[in-house]
């Protein structure tokens, strides 16, 4: 097992977050386990994932955006991590909604991944027992597709800090749940968890600055430079594309957000 640095903890919000159970992606690491996706449908206790409409009326399968996905890799992108924009629905009344988001490759096989509103913060030291970049950037882009409700897990080694992201209309509810050991909580459900850091922005929002926050990892590193610091896994080109298509053409973002490449 790799060395971690001390994690901080992140403060606590007591709010409820009662969301739908769905399987991830498969454990990389030894002794590692897979979520099955057939397994899950909707088990006791818990809900059904909601029918409501897509935001922008966007309604694309993931087999859509691999045919649409974008090859072009010039120009700047937006050169900051930090983002503000107006908010939409119950986030309006004239007030600015704030989102931050970043990552960084802070060691062999580790990752710095932190989260903050304007009112508070999650930070976590990640591992690459799982393909932890490229299952942000997949569960952003599920959310302007059908499926209202996206889950993914980081493994801490062994902590479990488990992301749940759902669609509210033309916003994005994020709820972070940790769990002490990823072994024995993987199929947990998510309220056995701590809920440790919740937010809602609008989803146009956070598909900016998640795009930017990956950007600015593949444009420091290179492809090459990642692999090679990431260890398990390729950095995800792909799902890269894929956001910065949706988030161009749905969330009519003025900045390009070319360039993958320093």
């Amino acid at each position: 097992m790799k060395t971690a640095p001390d994690e901080a903890e992140a403060p606590q919000h007591p709010q409820d977050a009662a969301v739908v159970r769905h399987r991830g992606r498969q454990r990389a690491c030894s002794g590692g386990f897979a979520r099955d996706p057939e397994a899950l449908k909707s088990g006791p206790g818990e809900d059904v994932v909601s029918a409501d409409p897509a935001p922008h009326d966007v309604l694309l399968a993931f087999s859509e955006l691999r045919v649409q996905r974008l090859a072009r890799r010039e120009g700047e992108g937006c050169p900051q991590r930090r983002c503000t924009v107006f908010g939409s629905g119950p986030l309006a009344g004239g007030g600015m909604s704030q989102l931050e988001f970043s990552w960084e490759l802070s060691g062999s096989g580790w990752a710095t991944c932190r989260i903050a509103d304007g009112v508070s913060e999650r930070k976590d030291f990640v591992s690459y027992c799982t393909d932890a970049l490229a299952d942000v950037l997949h569960s952003v882009v599920g959310l302007y597709g059908r499926a209202s409700v996206q889950r993914f897990s980081f493994d801490l080694e062994p902590a479990e800090v488990r992301w749940v992201l759902r669609r509210r209309g033309s916003d994005a509810q994020v709820a972070i749940y940790r769990f002490p050991d990823m072994s024995t909580s993987f199929d947990a459900p998510d309220q056995a968890g701590t809920l440790s850091w919740t937010s809602t922005q609008p989803l146009s929002l956070l598909g900016h600055v998640v795009l930017e926050a990956a950007q600015s990892v593949v444009r420091l590193h290179g492809e090459d430079g990642y692999r090679a610091r990431w260890v398990q896994h390729p950095f995800p080109v792909d799902a890269l594309q894929d956001l910065r298509q949706l988030h161009l053409q749905y969330d009519r973002c003025e900045r390009q957000h070319g360039g993958l490449s320093a």
